[in-house]
């Protein structure tokens, strides 16, 4: 992992018009990681903003879920997981329901007659 500063510096000398080649040289990085940032494909990392689940972790333990049994930070998600799941399957499955309810004609047999001749007898 590369320090912020060096990102920053990295990002400068790119500014300046120097050549991938010799930035990598100045700063000690790869030519590969030089060519991603000015690419934009890696930046400077910013702290991820704070989940509500952290702060209830530093509180409370962990406890069982009253719907799967499992130790974990309520509220359980996995089990609001399946219950989202079971709806969608509920709504797919009245999706599904075939308009037409007639009967298919019945099929064909293409068997050769001598087949079904000695099936027969």
């Amino acid at each position: 992992m590369i320090a912020n500063a060096l990102i920053e510096q990295v990002q400068n000398l790119l500014g300046a018009g120097l050549p991938h080649r010799e930035i990598a040289k100045i700063t000690g990085v790869s030519r590969s990681t030089v060519n991603h940032i000015a690419q934009g494909r890696r930046g400077i990392l910013v702290d991820r903003m704070e989940s509500p689940y952290q702060s209830h972790r530093a509180e409370h333990p962990p406890e069982r879920c009253c719907g799967c049994g499992s130790l974990v930070y309520l509220p359980c998600r996995a089990c609001a997981l399946r219950a989202l799941m079971s709806r969608i399957e509920a709504v797919m499955s009245r999706e599904m329901v075939p308009i037409d309810n007639r009967r298919r004609p019945a099929q064909k047999d293409f068997r050769p007659r001598r087949r079904l001749q000695s099936l027969a007898g």
